[in-house]
């Protein structure tokens, strides 16, 4: 670590102190010395460790813990997409400061170009259109707020994620952190602490949780033993913080992804069989008919039944059906019917909730797609189509060619794609804007470190090499006669 990293490292801590004291009177905080001391070891401790491994703390900045998120709206007005940008932005920050002036800032930008101009073509098309937005002042905020957290969560990998270490750390983060969340799902779950009024769901901790199960899944392990740990423990486990976090749409991406798994061999990891796949679909439905029988209590109890309730009767077709699925199966309606309204253009960003709901308000369709094809139309529909292509076709390339430790990125992909089906908006699909960004990042530090291996090794790694990250491999000279 160069000098200037370790000066920062040290002030910051102070710094932060200082402008605790200073505005503990705004936060209503009565500050004890001793506690003091402690966080300001602890901050210290904390940011080395990021500077360090910054790679590893890339979950919590992203799915950032709702009572965390909660706490600071309360006391110092942050929102949870503001908590989550600020915290990426100290990561690249401690980044740069811990690499020097001499080293690269972002490697991955010049192999992955064209999907960086693809992500920044989506991004003008979406805040473009709050020029002609039906809900001013909605859409203005929403296009506001993409307008800078969106390229923040996608260029934040090219930063944190430039070797096969960070990619490491990356998973290693991901993984320890859906454990933790699953581990207070469950303890919430089991123990009644909410009130009969609190909503126990919470699509946030479903989505950590599923990630980290499928990053078990596909990230290559060590040894036997280890695998057998992580199928025979860590799995269950996880799907059972993810049944506990009540949140359907999660849920069912991480079985069509491991259902896509077991049929598809491209999204079969080299690594686990078709009878491994089938175990963890098993133990994730097990889990479900598990925790409704002899973990949930209390709030948690109610809303499960209220929500199996509402399947069976949208399965059936009962006319008595009723909830948030049969509702949001109404948005979905809506969503083409303000479409044929305005084909081209859509009704701008924040649009729909007019189109919907006469109100200029923070609604939307809970679909990212049929949400970009309602207020952008098929000019934006066409952009974020061509976004997505780029992140497949790159992904397929890196999946079928001797990486192995990037089989996670297609699954991932899938998984948060999918979840964006059922929920969220512009900003709330971060997630998928980040994986995009680490898509690109990911083949570009792939497609460097094979093509070094080509130099080391001669003519008989590079057509390999060549083959899978098609970049020129200039021919060994003859030898010396």
């Amino acid at each position: 670590m160069n000098r200037s990293a370790s000066f920062w490292l040290i002030w910051l801590p102070l710094i932060g102190l200082v402008a605790l004291v200073a505005a503990r009177e705004h936060l209503n905080l009565a500050l004890d010395p001793v506690p003091l001391i402690a966080v300001l070891l602890l901050a210290t401790f904390a940011l080395a460790g990021i500077a360090r491994y910054p790679a590893a703390f890339i979950a919590p900045a992203l799915f950032i813990p709702w009572w965390t998120a909660e706490g600071l709206t309360h006391y110092a007005g942050f929102s949870e997409l503001t908590l989550a940008a600020l915290a990426v932005a100290a990561g690249i920050f401690l980044r740069l400061i811990r690499s020097g002036p001499g080293a690269p800032a972002a490697p991955g930008f010049p192999a992955s170009r064209k999907g960086v101009l693809a992500f920044f073509l989506f991004v003008i098309v979406a805040y473009s259109s709050v020029a002609w937005t039906a809900s001013p002042q909605y859409g203005g905020d929403e296009a506001r707020t993409f307008l800078w957290l969106a390229p923040l969560m996608f260029l934040a990998p090219f930063f944190l994620v430039r070797d096969r270490e960070d990619l490491r750390d990356f998973v290693v983060g991901i993984v320890a952190f859906a454990l933790l969340v699953a581990a207070v799902s469950l303890r919430f779950s089991s123990s009644g602490a909410m009130g009969a009024t609190d909503n126990p769901a919470h699509i946030t901790k479903a989505q950590t949780i599923g990630l980290g199960l499928l990053l078990l899944l596909y990230y290559p392990a060590e040894s036997r033993k280890t695998r057998r740990f992580v199928l025979l423990l860590l799995i269950p486990f996880l799907a059972l913080g993810l049944v506990s976090a009540e949140a359907r749409g999660p849920l069912v991406a991480v079985l069509f992804v491991v259902c896509l798994g077991f049929f598809v061999p491209r999204l079969r990891s080299p690594l686990l069989s078709r009878r491994q796949m089938l175990i963890a679909g098993v133990v994730v439905v097990a889990a479900v008919f598990a925790l409704s029988a002899f973990w949930f209590y209390g709030a948690s109890e109610a809303k499960f039944q209220y929500k199996a309730d509402e399947l069976i009767a949208l399965a059936t077709g009962s006319p008595q059906a009723q909830g948030t699925a049969v509702e949001r199966l109404q948005f979905y309606r809506a969503s083409i019917g303000a479409w044929l309204v305005r084909p081209i253009l859509g009704w701008g960003i924040g649009g729909w909730s007019m189109f919907y709901w006469h109100q200029d308000d923070h609604h939307y369709p809970h679909n990212l797609i049929l949400q970009v094809l309602s207020e952008q139309g098929l000019v934006g529909l066409a952009a974020l189509g061509f976004l997505l292509w780029r992140a497949f076709r790159s992904l397929r390339r890196s999946v079928a060619h001797l990486t192995v430790e990037s089989a996670f990125l297609l699954p991932g992909f899938l998984y948060l794609l999918t979840a964006a089906m059922f929920s969220g908006d512009l900003n709330d699909n971060r997630f998928l804007w980040f994986w995009c960004g680490l898509i690109f990042s990911c083949c570009a530090v792939l497609q460097r470190s094979e093509a070094e291996k080509a130099h080391i090794w001669g003519p008989a790694y590079a057509g390999t090499a060549q083959a899978f990250n098609r970049v020129p491999v200039s021919p060994s000279p003859p030898p010396h006669q």
